[in-house]
């Protein structure tokens, strides 16, 4: 009966190191995916890097837009007048020029409306 007590408690060895070796493997397999996966967020940051660099560009062109908007609305004759006064306020306060200015004061007299 010895014998059959040293091959329970050499099982029970083999056993517990095997469990070991499996949550050594595990835990390395982990540590490999966490790099890979820092690898490949990097990659994937430094590849689109160059829009971050766009965003000031993305930005003009989006004032710009706004801009023709407000230009739109002011020198169309079928937008009610309210709104044209509205968008000329808000295209002044954006720093609006030219010709579209010159509208603003002259023909809607803009100077001329008290602003809340």
């Amino acid at each position: 009966m010895i014998w059959l007590e040293w091959i329970i408690k050499i099982s029970a060895a083999v056993c517990a190191l095997i469990g070991l070796w499996k949550l050594v493997v595990t835990f390395v397999h982990f540590l490999d995916d966490i790099k890979k996966d820092i690898k490949e967020t990097k990659e994937y940051v430094m590849k689109n890097i160059k829009n971050v660099e766009s965003i000031p560009a993305i930005e003009e062109h989006c004032r710009e837009n706004y801009m023709t908007g407000l230009r739109l609305t002011i020198m169309s004759d079928n937008m009610p007048l309210g709104e044209r006064i509205t968008a000329g306020i808000k295209y002044l306060e954006g720093n609006g020029n030219g010709e579209v200015k010159k509208f603003l004061i002259n023909e809607l007299h803009i100077n001329d409306i008290q602003k809340d």
